[in-house]
């Protein structure tokens, strides 16, 4: 595993422990639903075909319906810079009131390279 890989996997690692341990300040106004898990992956490492994204859970916390949520992903650079911002539509609810998501970000080879780590939010609860 090179720098980059292991400091990706450390950041990562770092926003997913802040998400557990207390609610952003979207979790908070908005108590319907919360992010419970989440992690930056890499696919194609090190190839003009690197891809990077978020992967995790958000969990419905009471019994109204819910038709989908909206999220979003900031992916950052080595100097904290945002490098690409994508939202994603989470619509498959399972029987036990979760989501699983993937938010990939629109950036390719070196560029996606270049993502150290990411902020996520829920932006749309309907």
């Amino acid at each position: 595993m090179n720098r980059r890989q292991l400091l990706s996997s450390v950041v990562g690692a770092g926003v997913g422990l802040a998400g557990c341990n207390g609610p952003s300040e979207d979790e908070e106004n908005d108590e319907r639903v919360r992010i419970v898990d989440h992690t930056l992956v890499r696919e194609h490492v090190g190839t003009e075909d690197e891809i990077v994204a978020v992967e995790g859970r958000v969990e419905q916390l009471d019994d109204d319906s819910i038709n989908y949520i909206e999220l979003r992903a900031r992916f950052l650079g080595p100097e904290e810079e945002v490098l690409d911002t994508t939202s994603e539509r989470v619509e498959d609810v399972d029987e036990d009131g979760e989501w699983t998501f993937r938010i990939e970000a629109a950036l390719v080879g070196e560029r996606a390279a270049s993502v150290e780590s990411y902020e996520l939010e829920i932006t749309t609860v309907l």
